[in-house]
Order: structure tokens, then sequence, then C-alpha cells
């Protein structure tokens, strides 16, 4: 990858908890965390210039081979996470962890904890 300056970008990281039904016979619940990066997060509830909320390709790739985009989209918050099972984030052994409406699930809980009310998708 080339040299890229968001090193000099400032950024917030956290997790998030997501939590998962471990079958459909148990009642039984697992906690999962999803990592989050925030490049420019004072500027997240701007009414000015929305922030961008980008999802990485996958399966199993993280969201830091993105992160480039920092540079070429200047005066915007952009937040990345890595979806379950990639980058920073737990990656559950049992395959029933996985599934597009969990994932869309885990997409609105990451948009909910970081109050995102308006953003665009990328």
């Amino acid at each position: 990858a080339g040299p890229f300056l968001m090193s000099s970008v400032a950024c917030s990281e956290g997790k998030i908890t997501v939590t998962r039904d471990t079958s459909s016979s148990s009642k039984q619940k697992k906690q999962f965390t999803i990592h989050h990066r925030i490049f420019r997060p004072m500027s997240l509830s701007s009414r000015q210039a929305a922030p961008i909320l980008v999802l990485h390709g996958g399966p199993s790739v993280p969201s830091d081979y993105l992160y480039p985009l920092v540079d070429h989209i200047p005066y915007r918050s952009i937040v990345f996470y890595d979806q379950l099972g990639c980058g920073r984030s737990d990656e559950p052994a049992d395959r029933d962890m996985y599934s597009i409406d969990l994932a869309l699930d885990d997409l609105e809980l990451v948009i909910k904890k970081l109050n995102l009310r308006r953003f665009h998708l990328y």
C-alpha cells in the first residue's frame, strides 16, 4: 500500500457488543465485540456534511484496506468497522453466528450505538 496521511487525522476507536443466540433449542446467548474506528470524530454530528459509514468486502477482509479514503474525503467523519469474523472484531468459531440477516442486525446496532442519525453508506 502506498503512503497516505491518515496518521495526521484525528481518530477514535472502540468496540460494540453484539449478542447471538447459541442455538434454537437452548436459550443461551453469547456476546461478541465489533471493533470500529472513526476518523474525524469531532465532525460526526455535523449538519453540513453527513458522516460516511464504510462497509468492507469479505469474507474475512478487515476494513483497513479502505483507510486511504480518509485522505480523499476531507471534512467528513468516516466510520469504519470490522464485521464479525474480520479484522479486530471477534471471530466466532460457530458458523451459525454468521448470516446476512445477522450482519444487517450488526449494521443497525453500529448505527444505533454511534448515534448516526444521518449518514452516507459506502
